[in-house]
Protein backbone atom coordinates (compact mmCIF):
# COMPACT_ATOMS: atom_id res chain seq x y z
CA UNK A 1 0.00 0.00 0.00
CA UNK A 2 2.71 2.48 0.46
CA UNK A 3 4.18 1.99 -2.93
CA UNK A 4 0.69 2.87 -4.04
CA UNK A 5 0.72 5.40 -2.27
CA UNK A 6 4.40 6.76 -3.05
CA UNK A 7 4.83 6.26 0.24
CA UNK A 8 7.75 3.70 0.47
CA UNK A 9 10.11 4.57 3.14
CA UNK A 10 8.28 6.78 5.17
CA UNK A 11 6.36 6.61 8.46
CA UNK A 12 2.65 7.24 7.62
CA UNK A 13 0.79 8.55 10.22
CA UNK A 14 -2.58 7.98 9.46
CA UNK A 15 -6.20 9.17 10.42
CA UNK A 16 -9.68 8.38 9.35
CA UNK A 17 -13.20 10.53 9.93
CA UNK A 18 -14.75 13.63 8.56
CA UNK A 19 -13.40 17.01 8.46
CA UNK A 20 -15.56 18.81 11.00
CA UNK A 21 -14.77 19.63 14.45
CA UNK A 22 -15.37 16.74 16.43
CA UNK A 23 -12.49 14.79 15.31
CA UNK A 24 -10.54 17.67 15.98
CA UNK A 25 -7.90 18.50 12.56
CA UNK A 26 -6.60 21.56 13.62
CA UNK A 27 -5.11 19.69 16.76
CA UNK A 28 -4.28 16.38 14.53
CA UNK A 29 -1.77 19.01 12.18
CA UNK A 30 -0.30 21.22 15.41
CA UNK A 31 0.54 17.36 16.46
CA UNK A 32 1.56 16.21 13.01
CA UNK A 33 3.87 19.39 12.75
CA UNK A 34 5.56 18.77 16.45
CA UNK A 35 6.28 14.87 15.00
CA UNK A 36 7.89 16.14 11.56
CA UNK A 37 9.87 19.03 13.29
CA UNK A 38 11.52 15.80 15.03
CA UNK A 39 11.26 13.50 12.47
CA UNK A 40 11.52 14.76 8.95
CA UNK A 41 10.91 11.33 7.25
CA UNK A 42 7.08 11.17 9.05
CA UNK A 43 3.94 12.20 6.52
CA UNK A 44 0.51 12.22 7.43
CA UNK A 45 -2.37 10.63 5.34
CA UNK A 46 -5.92 12.08 6.09
CA UNK A 47 -8.98 10.13 4.57
CA UNK A 48 -12.24 11.75 4.72
CA UNK A 49 -14.50 14.48 3.67
CA UNK A 50 -16.72 17.11 5.57
CA UNK A 51 -17.20 20.81 5.48
CA UNK A 52 -13.71 21.38 7.13
CA UNK A 53 -11.67 20.54 4.58
CA UNK A 54 -10.65 23.71 3.16
CA UNK A 55 -10.09 25.02 6.17
CA UNK A 56 -7.47 22.03 7.19
CA UNK A 57 -6.31 22.43 3.62
CA UNK A 58 -5.44 25.89 4.51
CA UNK A 59 -3.52 25.29 7.80
CA UNK A 60 -1.79 22.60 5.81
CA UNK A 61 -0.10 25.16 3.61
CA UNK A 62 0.15 27.80 6.10
CA UNK A 63 2.26 25.52 8.08
CA UNK A 64 4.36 24.94 5.35
CA UNK A 65 3.57 20.56 5.22
CA UNK A 66 1.84 20.54 1.98
CA UNK A 67 4.16 17.36 0.82
CA UNK A 68 4.35 15.48 4.13
CA UNK A 69 0.31 15.62 3.95
CA UNK A 70 -1.45 13.13 1.58
CA UNK A 71 -5.38 13.96 1.52
CA UNK A 72 -6.81 11.19 -0.02
CA UNK A 73 -10.83 11.98 0.18
CA UNK A 74 -13.61 9.21 0.91
CA UNK A 75 -12.26 6.03 -0.14
CA UNK A 76 -13.89 2.34 0.25
CA UNK A 77 -10.59 0.39 0.69
CA UNK A 78 -9.84 1.46 4.40
CA UNK A 79 -8.63 -1.57 5.35
CA UNK A 80 -6.43 -1.95 2.39
CA UNK A 81 -5.59 1.61 3.21
CA UNK A 82 -4.36 1.23 6.93
CA UNK A 83 -1.82 -1.76 6.20
CA UNK A 84 -0.01 1.46 4.87
CA UNK A 85 -0.04 3.09 7.60
CA UNK A 86 2.46 2.76 10.53
CA UNK A 87 0.19 4.79 13.33
CA UNK A 88 -3.31 5.76 13.59
CA UNK A 89 -3.71 9.17 15.19
CA UNK A 90 -7.33 9.98 16.76
CA UNK A 91 -7.34 13.04 19.13
CA UNK A 92 -11.21 13.66 18.67
CA UNK A 93 -12.85 16.05 21.09
CA UNK A 94 -15.92 13.40 21.94
CA UNK A 95 -16.69 10.19 20.54
CA UNK A 96 -18.84 7.20 21.32
CA UNK A 97 -17.54 3.95 20.09
CA UNK A 98 -15.78 4.65 16.81
CA UNK A 99 -15.61 2.05 14.50
CA UNK A 100 -12.38 3.52 12.75
CA UNK A 101 -10.26 2.34 15.78
CA UNK A 102 -11.35 -0.89 15.63
CA UNK A 103 -10.77 -1.06 12.51
CA UNK A 104 -7.64 0.13 12.77
CA UNK A 105 -6.72 -1.89 15.61
CA UNK A 106 -7.88 -4.37 13.30
CA UNK A 107 -5.14 -4.22 11.25
CA UNK A 108 -2.46 -4.46 13.89
CA UNK A 109 -2.21 -0.78 14.07
CA UNK A 110 -1.04 1.42 17.33
CA UNK A 111 -3.66 4.25 18.14
CA UNK A 112 -2.63 7.34 19.80
CA UNK A 113 -5.91 8.69 20.57
CA UNK A 114 -7.69 11.22 23.29
CA UNK A 115 -8.54 10.01 26.48
CA UNK A 116 -12.16 11.12 25.37
CA UNK A 117 -12.55 7.87 23.46
CA UNK A 118 -14.08 5.33 25.21
CA UNK A 119 -11.69 2.49 27.20
CA UNK A 120 -14.09 0.26 25.82
CA UNK A 121 -12.55 0.37 22.27
CA UNK A 122 -9.02 -1.10 23.39
CA UNK A 123 -9.84 -4.77 22.41
CA UNK A 124 -6.20 -5.32 21.74
CA UNK A 125 -3.72 -3.41 24.19
CA UNK A 126 -2.18 -0.82 21.28
CA UNK A 127 -4.39 2.25 22.11
CA UNK A 128 -2.77 4.53 23.64
CA UNK A 129 -4.84 7.47 25.44
CA UNK A 130 -3.83 10.98 25.88
CA UNK A 131 -5.60 13.78 27.69
CA UNK A 132 -6.30 16.42 24.96
CA UNK A 133 -4.93 19.29 27.19
CA UNK A 134 -1.57 17.98 26.89
CA UNK A 135 0.33 19.93 24.73
CA UNK A 136 1.24 18.71 21.19
CA UNK A 137 4.94 18.46 22.10
CA UNK A 138 4.26 15.90 24.20
CA UNK A 139 1.53 14.00 21.57
CA UNK A 140 4.09 14.43 19.09
CA UNK A 141 6.79 12.48 21.78
CA UNK A 142 3.96 9.86 22.61
CA UNK A 143 3.32 9.23 18.37
CA UNK A 144 7.02 9.05 17.73
CA UNK A 145 7.54 6.57 20.61
CA UNK A 146 5.12 4.11 19.07
CA UNK A 147 6.34 4.62 15.90
CA UNK A 148 8.31 1.34 15.74
CA UNK A 149 6.88 -2.13 16.69
CA UNK A 150 6.36 -5.05 15.27
CA UNK A 151 2.36 -5.51 13.87
CA UNK A 152 1.03 -8.39 14.75
CA UNK A 153 -2.10 -10.34 14.29
CA UNK A 154 -4.61 -9.31 16.01
CA UNK A 155 -7.67 -11.03 14.95
CA UNK A 156 -8.28 -13.49 18.17
CA UNK A 157 -8.68 -10.07 20.10
CA UNK A 158 -10.62 -8.39 17.36
CA UNK A 159 -13.26 -11.77 17.27
CA UNK A 160 -12.97 -11.98 21.56
CA UNK A 161 -14.01 -8.46 21.77
CA UNK A 162 -17.56 -9.30 19.92
CA UNK A 163 -16.18 -7.45 16.89
CA UNK A 164 -16.67 -10.50 14.58
CA UNK A 165 -19.17 -9.85 11.01
CA UNK A 166 -19.90 -13.58 10.98
CA UNK A 167 -20.91 -14.52 14.60
CA UNK A 168 -22.48 -11.32 14.93
CA UNK A 169 -24.52 -11.71 11.72
CA UNK A 170 -25.30 -15.22 13.41
CA UNK A 171 -26.18 -13.99 16.43
CA UNK A 172 -29.02 -11.62 15.02
CA UNK A 173 -30.18 -13.96 12.79
CA UNK A 174 -30.72 -16.22 15.59
CA UNK A 175 -32.54 -13.32 17.96
CA UNK A 176 -34.82 -12.88 15.27
CA UNK A 177 -35.78 -16.17 14.19
CA UNK A 178 -36.42 -16.76 18.35
CA UNK A 179 -38.30 -13.30 18.31
CA UNK A 180 -40.48 -14.75 15.28
CA UNK A 181 -40.93 -17.89 17.14
CA UNK A 182 -42.26 -16.50 20.08
CA UNK A 183 -44.39 -13.69 18.61
CA UNK A 184 -46.50 -16.62 16.59
CA UNK A 185 -46.15 -18.94 20.28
Amino acid sequence: MKQELNLNGKKVIGHVGRFNEQKNHFFLLKIFYEVYKQDNNCVLVLIGDGNLKPKIEKEVANLGIEKQVHFLGLRDNIPELLQGFDLFLFPSLYEGLPVTVVEAQASGLKIVTSSTVTKEVNITGLVTYVNLDTPETEWANTVISNLDYDRKNTLNNIKEGGYDIHENAKNLQNFYLNENNNVRN
